[in-house]
């Protein structure tokens, strides 16, 4: 017998059985659709996320002051007056600081929820802002802390109905009223689908709340090194600047790059759907111990059939290889059926989440293969009892 015919032979035994078959299956069917579910969504949260890494310009990385129990020495943090002269060293080419401030805006009679972070000029620089109109503020709007904003063309859409007509119009927010001289398109965030409607916006960070007077501390500086494959070099050169204008040691700062964020993100995601897909496929491995005992039932009661076809010239390698196809059936039918229903599942999620819909082909290779083993691996067992039994019994067995 030929394998597409023992192919068919098996597909009808499935058949003629069909609410047994399907009741066998369900173990695969869940255990590959949570393979596959949690993987895309894995690699989707990691590809939102590299996405937005990828945005910062080669040999990005951030500066902070380190805690030590939780407290940090208050000469330790910058000051705005450091922006200006980090700029100055050799080894930097851009500087900047960045923090995020919620407020309330009111357009019309609707209150609306913004995040803004408050920035300098050197940050369309250093990291990719896609302007659809207008511009980012400027240094002398920086330093005359004027109240300008760079809105997202979301809300320019929504409030004026173009990002160019939102330029040159004002908009009341709880840090006053700011007059809007650019509209950006903002990136799909990882979280972006969660917390309800925000919009987001920059604005110079010498007009972020806590800023009046000499309040001017910042908490971590963004640097862009002039040449980015000496990122090494920039960083032991800024941590002595630094120590020595703040009086501190070189090792009360902490630094990390992009490189760095993406090494940890890419392991942590690993990690994560490691152990997360190792709990799912528990669930195959379930599925397989009903698969193995569904086909010894199958041997028990087709006793007589294995008896005819021996005694008509079938060998036990074609009896073994027979019952081991009607497993690997049972489990790639269960595998394929769960890979379409964690695709599903994977998609439902990415409209909920507004995550983007990512497709595991490996995840797919790989649900599909450890379906097929756990059908070998399970079958193995019924296959050679079956291949074993004696004609002559076989053929008396009632």
């Amino acid at each position: 017998m030929s394998v597409w015919e023992s192919i068919l032979v098996a597909l009808d035994n499935l058949r003629m059985n069909k609410m047994r078959s399907f009741l066998t299956m369900i173990g695969i069917v869940f255990g590959v659709a949570a393979v596959v579910t949690v993987v895309s969504i894995g690699q989707a949260g990691q590809y939102s996320i590299m996405s937005e890494l990828s945005n910062y310009e080669d040999g990005y990385f951030v500066i902070y002051p380190k805690s030590d129990n939780g407290r940090i020495e208050d000469n330790a943090y910058f000051r705005l007056r450091d922006l200006a002269e980090i700029r100055k060293l050799p080894e930097v080419r851009y500087v900047s600081s960045s923090a995020a401030h919620g407020m309330t805006g009111k357009h019309k009679k609707e209150e609306l929820q913004f995040s803004i972070t408050g920035t300098t000029s050197d940050s369309p620089k250093m990291k990719k802002i896609d302007m659809v109109a207008g511009r980012f503020f400027n240094s002398q709007e920086e330093r005359a802390r004027q109240k300008v904003v760079v809105i997202e063309a979301k809300f320019a859409d929504k409030a004026y109905g173009s990002p160019q007509a939102a330029i040159g119009r004002k908009i009341q927010l709880s840090g006053g009223m700011f007059r809007i001289v650019g509209v950006y398109r903002e990136q799909e965030s990882l979280m972006g689908g969660f917390g309800g409607e925000r919009y987001f916006a920059y604005a110079p960070i010498t007009v972020m709340p806590g800023r009046e007077g000499t309040n001017d501390r910042l908490s971590m500086l963004e640097i862009l090194p002039a040449s980015p494959e000496k990122m090494d070099e920039t960083i032991d050169a800024l941590k002595s600047w630094l120590a020595d204008r703040k009086n501190v040691g070189k090792d009360a700062y902490v630094t990390e790059s992009a490189e760095d964020a993406e090494q940890m993100i890419k392991s942590t995601f690993s990690i994560l759907q490691t152990i997360i897909g190792s709990i799912a496929g528990i669930s195959l491995i379930v599925g397989g111990i009903g698969v193995m005992n569904i086909m010894l039932v199958s041997v028990t009661e087709r006793t007589r059939e294995i008896g005819i076809r021996k005694a008509i010239g079938a060998t036990p390698g074609n009896i073994r290889f027979q019952f081991l196809i009607e497993a690997v059936m049972l489990s790639f039918i269960g595998g394929t059926i769960g890979a379409l229903f964690g695709l599903s599942a994977a998609w439902v999620f990415a409209l909920i989440s507004g995550w983007p819909f990512v497709v595991s082909l490996w995840a797919i290779v790989l649900a599909f293969g450890f379906s097929a083993a756990v059908g070998i691996f399970f079958g193995w067992y019924p296959a050679r009892k079956a291949a074993k039994l004696q004609p002559i019994e076989s053929l008396r067995y009632e």
